[in-house]
């Protein structure tokens, strides 16, 4: 639903507004991101990647054998 509706909460915000929401709130405006966590979210526990805000990108991987099923979250900017 965020897809269809950023480019028009774009389009109602001037410059200066958009320049003064938080980073976590400017990112929900945009479509790229946005796409990239749809799909993102449901294959981050078997070894996917995840976007953050401001183009940061975590990859989980499962840990090693007999370590309880944790997993391993590398960051990497």
């Amino acid at each position: 639903m965020l897809i269809r509706l950023a480019p028009d909460i774009r389009r109602l915000l001037t410059p200066e507004q958009r320049r003064k929401l938080p980073a976590l709130v400017a990112s929900y405006l945009d479509t790229r991101y946005l796409a990239s966590i749809r799909s993102g979210t449901a294959g981050a526990a078997a070894g996917g990647m995840m976007m953050f805000p401001g183009g940061g990108m975590i990859r989980t991987e499962g840990g090693p054998p007999g370590a309880g099923g944790g997993n391993v979250i590398i960051i990497r900017n």
